[in-house]
């Protein structure tokens, strides 16, 4: 994920009291919500609380980013771990999953 750059903000929107700025980001468009550098200060639990759930952030300065908060990647699971999750996974039949499959897909595709 690229890094917001104020220069290529395409619009601008309020919601919930908070700016919510749409980013063109190379090639895609991204919905990016901003806290000013004051909000993160006055209510930096919220915020916080809002990255741990998955919500990227940009910190603005006199209306110009200047950092993005964002979640940690979660760490992976040990080979062990995937090994017991394996175990635990249903059979599961080819034949009936083929025709699930079949019966979503296009066959001219």
């Amino acid at each position: 994920m690229g890094r917001v750059k104020a220069d290529i903000t395409v619009a601008c929107r309020w919601r919930e009291n908070q700016r919510l700025a749409w980013c063109l980001t190379g090639d895609t468009l991204d919905d990016v919500n901003t806290v000013t550098v004051r909000d993160l200060r006055n209510n930096g639990g919220e915020v916080l609380r809002r990255v741990e759930h998955g919500e990227r952030i940009v910190v603005t300065r006199d209306g110009a980013p200047v950092a993005e908060l964002r979640p940690l990647p979660r760490s992976s699971a040990s080979p062990t771990e995937l090994i017991r999750r394996r175990k635990n996974l249903p059979r599961v039949n080819p034949d009936a999953l083929r025709r699930d499959i079949d019966s979503l897909i296009d066959p001219s595709l």
